[in-house]
């Protein structure tokens, strides 16, 4: 071996030193001693400034020993030191991005090409690219296996930017979303073809998946799990040469499950991503697709506040984003209420502490003032404010931040403070992931392994620790001033008057406090409320839900005692609310002043109404949920629901809503319910008409005769009508006896 030229290089560890003396060996072999000078200047300067120079001489020994004209490779890093430093860089930094350009060696002159590197790439960016990709195979297996490495080539090229600090952590994990949302689509896309080709046809649909946590939030890490749910739109049955008839959710299942199977098993080629779809209802004993009524029904019925925070960061990333909005609209009052019947930042404060029993100091994401206090704080004021401000919903956590400053819940200096931690926790995060592409959060405890861990943060080792320490402090702070807020006691006489057994003196002196004169009565009632029916066929309420009526309780019969007939309106409310599919909203709506005291004021005024909405619970919502547009609506609108029954009743209550509440008086009153009688046999008239099939040629009048005919019906008017009709045909003028007769049964 020839003599090296090389400064000293006293900087570099012992087995840096013994692998520059291999590149020595590999330099003057291949003929090219008289750029020895040059390269090993080139080289040593480079590697002082790795994080880790052993492993950057480590990697860059198997880089030329893969390279197919390793003495081109030496001569341009000789010649070009911005090469050097950009390989020493890659190779001293991360183990993954190593081994990939290890694996593929012309990639690095790929990467070094004059625009490769300039500016990040769109979802629609990357779908185009990757359509190029696949477009020369045909076959499923060998297109996945090409979209796989054209992922890797991405991944690398992203990794690079950041490296490099040519992109900032936002505009990283930004392109990591959208590399994922672009494989996912067309993961999604091949699925599809696949499964339609062998079924041989495929459900007439709308569907869509949606992702969660970081992916969501467009701010996914290098090694993060990808979280999905999916939900497709009606339900229905397709016919399937291959396996008969087969529903829609069944279609979706497999259509899902292979899904996840392509995206999450490796192959020659790797893997894409670890797919999670355990956020998705009912968790693991759920389907991993529902149709979106279904979906819907869960969420309202049984939605948890763990699942408002994780749906708060939902978005569409395959299938149709039309629907898919409507989708997120649709859940929007569960995510963002307007009121709770519990404390949210109090039950999101329980949460945090537990996961901190599981987590030690290390763990730069769980621990006290690391990344998931920023989470939650942002978390817990999108929830409390985000029903009544909408601005505020936003699924990205630097987005957000933002937002929540200009709204004046965060200080200037609390959102400067959230925003500078978080960033330099989640580039901490990712320096860590990138090592070794591990799904890792833990620190290092040695002291080298902090000190490198800092240089490619670019952060001085010597002011590492305290950097770190400084954020952790204030972003513990920021939490416990937001989390200091708890919800106010409830009232130990509210409980014990609810317990199943009381003391009887008390019991009315309890009722006594708030008007009520038949005491044990009063009791059956409130108990109902709270724990639901428990005669046969119904089931009593979940425990949140008895936590949520007792939580309004005390205010509940405040209002009650100054209504004009409190045990009247007790015994109406009770009818009601334990009626209705979905106490817990109603709970929630209890909780506002304005609504309480209008639907106390209807439960004490009229117990018609009161049996109306309890025979049609599903419409008990819909008008209580509604009021104050309901007050102020003067005339009935043209039926839109398929039971004209239920519109009518509806309609009515809405009317008796607007003259309870002193809206209306008594002839605008008889006004609404002769247009809504009018309205309903107009309607019912159409319907016969069109079953029956009468010509247009046979004509047909309904008379309206006294009170309907002098618009002054009243809640439980007879209808005084006269048939008139023309008919040319003895069977045309049976079908209009026909039509009178079901009009009247009606």
């Amino acid at each position: 071996m020839a003599p090296s030229t090389a400064p000293s290089s006293k900087k570099l560890s012992t087995v840096a030193l013994r692998h520059r003396k291999t590149t020595e060996e590999i330099v003057f072999n291949a003929g090219l001693g008289e750029i020895a000078p040059q390269f090993f200047a080139s080289l040593n300067a480079q590697l002082s400034k790795s994080p880790d120079n052993a492993m950057a001489m480590t990697n860059f020994l198997r880089f030329l020993e893969s390279s197919f004209n390793p003495s081109t490779i030496l001569r341009d890093l000789a010649q070009h030191s911005i090469l050097f430093e950009t390989l020493l860089s890659i190779f001293g930094t991360s183990q993954y991005f190593s081994d990939i350009l290890i694996r593929d060696p012309e990639l690095f002159r790929w990467l070094t090409a004059t625009t490769v590197l300039e500016h990040a790439r769109s979802k629609s960016e990357f779908v185009i690219a990757a359509r190029q990709s696949i477009k020369l195979f045909h076959s499923s297996t060998r297109e996945v296996n090409a979209l796989k490495r054209f992922q890797r080539r991405k991944m690398l090229r992203i990794g690079v930017r950041d490296i490099l600090h040519i992109a900032d952590l936002e505009t990283t994990t930004r392109e990591l979303s959208n590399l994922a949302d672009a494989i996912i689509s067309l993961v999604s896309e091949l699925t599809w073809r696949e499964m339609k080709n062998q079924y041989g046809d495929a459900p007439n649909t709308a569907w869509a998946v949606l992702g969660l946590g970081k992916l969501g939030g467009d701010e996914l890490n290098y090694s993060s799990d990808i979280d999905l749910i999916a939900v497709f739109d009606r339900d229905g049955e397709i016919e399937s040469p291959a396996s008969g008839a087969m529903t829609h959710g069944e279609f979706f299942v497999r259509f899902i499950e292979q899904i996840v199977h392509v995206l999450s098993q490796p192959t020659e080629e790797g893997h894409f991503y670890r797919v999670d779809m355990r956020l998705r209802p009912d968790g693991k004993s759920g389907a991993l697709i529902r149709s979106l009524a279904s979906t819907l029904m869960y969420y309202e019925s049984r939605g948890e506040l763990w699942e408002r925070q994780m749906l708060m960061k939902a978005r569409c990333i395959a299938g149709d984003e039309a629907f898919a909005g409507r989708f997120l609209d649709a859940l929007a009052p569960f995510m963002y209420p307007r009121t709770f019947f519990e404390n949210p930042i109090e039950e999101i404060s329980r949460i945090k502490a537990r996961i901190e029993s599981h987590s030690d100091d290390r763990n730069i994401k769980l621990r006290a003032g690391g990344i998931r206090d920023i989470e939650f704080i942002v978390q817990a004021l999108q929830l409390v404010n985000g029903g009544k401000n909408s601005s505020l919903r936003n699924t990205n956590t630097l987005e957000s931040i933002r937002l929540l400053s200009s709204a004046s819940l965060l200080s200037a200096t609390e959102a400067e403070h959230l925003r500078e931690a978080y960033v330099f926790f989640r580039t901490l995060e990712h320096m860590l992931q990138i090592l070794e592409y591990a799904q890792t959060h833990s620190l290092p405890t040695k002291r080298q392994s902090r000190d490198a861990l800092a240089v490619r943060m670019a952060v001085p080792p010597k002011v590492f620790d305290k950097t770190l320490n400084r954020h952790l402090k204030n972003v513990r702070r920021i939490f416990d001033t937001v989390f200091t807020q708890r919800g106010a006691d409830h009232p130990s006489d509210v409980e014990r008057f609810l317990a199943e057994k009381t003391d009887s003196e008390f019991s009315l002196l309890f009722a006594k406090k708030f008007s009520l004169r038949n005491a044990e009565q009063a009791a059956r009632n409130l108990r109902g409320m709270m724990y639901g029916s428990t005669l046969l066929g119904k089931k009593e309420y979940i425990a949140r839900t008895r936590t949520n009526f007792k939580n309004i309780a005390g205010l509940f019969l405040e209002e009650i005692a100054e209504s004009i007939a409190p045990d009247r309106a007790l015994a109406n409310a009770e009818r009601v609310l334990s009626s209705v599919p979905s106490p817990d909203a109603m709970h929630a709506l209890l909780s506002e002043k304005n609504f309480r005291r209008a639907f106390v004021t209807l439960c004490a005024r009229s117990g018609m109404l009161a049996k109306q909405l309890a025979l049609f619970p599903g419409l008990a919502e819909s008008l209580l949920t509604d009021i104050e547009n309901i007050i102020h609506e003067e005339s009935p609108p043209t039926p839109r629901i398929s039971s004209v029954h239920e519109w009518k009743v509806l309609e009515e209550c809405k009317a008796a809503v607007r003259y309870i509440l002193g809206n209306s008086d008594e002839q605008t009153l008889f006004r609404s319910l002769s247009e809504i009688a009018s309205q309903t046999v107009s309607l019912l008239y159409k319907n016969e008409r069109k079953k029956l099939r009468l010509p247009q040629s046979t004509r047909y009048c309904i008379l309206g005769l006294g009170k309907l005919g002098g618009w002054e019906i009243n809640f439980g008017s007879d209808l005084d009508v006269v048939v008139l009709f023309e008919a040319k045909r003895k069977s045309d003028a049976e079908k209009c006896e026909i039509l009178a007769a079901n009009i009247i049964t009606a």
